[in-house]
């Protein structure tokens, strides 16, 4: 059935304001619990686990995970950021979490540790990087790298997330952009995120809801109906602006019928490529679970957190986690150090699966009849054995280990650099920047809010533009000595190269080298 709409220019219009009507889904502001939004974040050595209940809620959080993102580890503000973070997790009393609530969680912060977050929120947000405002900061909390705000990147991430979270509400997205129909938000206060109260608003919110929809359906092979949902928008504005105010579209929600059923998309129309089960664990993550179609599938347990995971016969006893924040296979591979392996390339198509600690087989999963069918827990491990020799999941967020080598005791110092060649580092840690920083002697160029030497900020790029996430010291030694050549800098003050490990940890790496027992090192990347 197709869905229900109004037009403008002949351009099909989906709008929300109110939870009431049909598309009220769509807004932040639902009441809560109605639509959840896990999110499991990983920052330094801190794992969060939330279950958001509203979008409104999600998308401030975002704003704080990304100020704690921001700030070293040992940071006195990051305790402070977290309980703000529960306090908007745990938030109750009302129908629905408002901007204003958050504004009262903030001043909390400003009032009582002005010299850690300012004075006022508008000195919160400009720390958060969300002080973006279409009308009165337009070049506020801008991203160096995409030049979009970073406000708008907190909300397509939450959007992402509560469109995972609830397949009816994603397969509603991914229908209206199949039929292009353009969602917009209807508000009589806000210009960035809706149409405003006069139709110049950004309509920020909609527009990021048709772009999911092509994303998803661009992700099955469809084609788009409408490609470039900024330009649409645009162009509708720049010709029918007052028919976009405020005044104007509330009335017409009326047309779009409430006793209008859901869209429930069969399989057939949009095939899925999610996987079937999903991981959850305990608030102290020493229990985990694997779910499929809401039963335990799967439950382990460890004694404390860093020692061995066990497999458990038990799993009436994980019943109390069920409905804990589900968490991705990537997230849940880097918090318990355990890897997932399968029998295909493509999880979405293997029939089964292994869970592996330190080369044995934990625990296996099978699907009896095909990709297509439920997963089954098995209790004969021996019949994933074939399945050690192959490549497990790969898992980027983890930090970057020493590869296996079969170096003998040596004291060649030739070898040892070798391996030291090998090494992946991370640049982007906030240490790293502040010692680049500290070498800006006259002008210097803006890189992901710092203010960088001209050579490394042209590096750093070139390495964004290829989309790799890591480089080996050896080729980013190569890249940085031929933009300073260009520059006619100076290799001793801009490079810093020493500043990736502390001397101790190469000190250390050298000793184990030359003893043998290289496998076992792994750098701990400056913070």
């Amino acid at each position: 059935m197709p869905l229900p709409h109004v037009l403008i220019n002949n351009q099909k219009i989906a709008l929300f304001k109110h939870f009431d009507y049909f598309y009220g889904p769509l807004i932040n502001t639902t009441p809560l619990g109605k639509f959840r939004v896990p999110q499991t974040v990983r920052i330094n050595d801190e794992v969060l686990i939330f279950i958001w209940n509203s979008s409104e809620q999600a998308y401030h959080a975002q704003k704080i995970l990304h100020l704690k993102s921001k700030l070293s580890a040992n940071d006195a503000r990051q305790q402070l950021l977290t309980t703000a973070l529960w306090s908007i997790h745990n938030f109750s009393g009302k129908n629905s979490f408002l901007p204003e609530d958050y504004k009262n969680i903030v001043d909390e912060l400003t009032q009582n540790y002005p010299w850690h977050f300012g004075e006022t929120k508008k000195d919160f947000d400009r720390l958060c990087d969300a002080h973006f405002h279409v009308k009165y900061n337009p070049a506020g909390g801008s991203n160096p790298l995409t030049q979009e705000p970073y406000t708008l990147e907190f909300m397509r991430t939450v959007l992402r997330l509560k469109l995972d979270a609830n397949p009816n509400l994603k397969h509603m997205v991914m229908q209206l952009a199949g039929e292009g129909i353009l969602p917009i938000e209807v508000s009589r206060h806000d210009y960035n995120w809706a149409s405003g109260p006069d139709g110049s608003g950004l309509n920020m919110l909609g527009i990021l809801i048709l772009e999911e929809g092509n994303r998803l359906l661009a992700e099955h092979g469809y084609s788009l109906t409408i490609a470039d949902p900024r330009g649409a928008y645009s162009a509708l504005q720049k010709s029918h602006r007052h028919q976009l105010s405020h005044d104007i579209l509330e009335p017409q929600q009326n047309q779009l019928s409430v006793t209008h059923a859901a869209p429930q998309i069969s399989q057939a129309q949009f095939p899925t490529s999610q996987h079937s089960g999903y991981w959850v664990c305990s608030q102290g993550q020493n229990r985990a679970a694997y779910i499929s179609k809401g039963t335990v599938i799967i439950g382990i347990f460890r004694d404390k957190t860093h020692t061995e995971w066990k497999k458990s016969d038990h799993l009436n006893k994980f019943r109390d986690i069920i409905y804990n924040a589900p968490i991705t296979n990537q997230a849940f591979v880097s918090m318990s150090q355990l890897d997932w392996i399968y029998n295909n390339a493509n999880p979405a198509l293997a029939t089964k699966a292994a869970l592996y600690q330190n080369g044995q087989a934990l625990a296996g999963i099978f699907k009896r009849n095909g990709a297509q069918s439920d997963w089954e827990q098995s209790g004969d491990l021996s019949q994933f054995s074939a399945l050690q020799p192959k490549k497990a999941v790969p898992n980027p967020s983890r930090r970057a280990e020493i590869p296996v080598t079969t170096l003998k005791p040596s004291n060649d110092p030739r070898s040892i650099n070798r391996l030291l060649n090998k090494l992946n580092l991370n640049f982007y840690e906030h240490k790293q920047m502040l010692f680049w920083q500290s070498k800006v002697t006259s002008g210097g160029t803006l890189y992901r809010g710092y203010t960088l030497p001209h050579s490394i900020a042209k590096v750093l790029k070139e390495i964004d533009k290829s989309n790799t996430p890591y480089i080996s010291y050896t080729d980013f030694k190569t890249m940085i000595e031929n933009s300073l050549k260009q520059d006619s800098g100076s290799l001793s003050s801009q490079l810093g190269l020493s500043g990736f490990f502390r001397s101790s940890h190469v000190s250390e790496l050298r000793k184990m080298a030359q003893e043998g027992t290289i496998e076992s090192f792994n750098p701990t990347l400056i913070r």
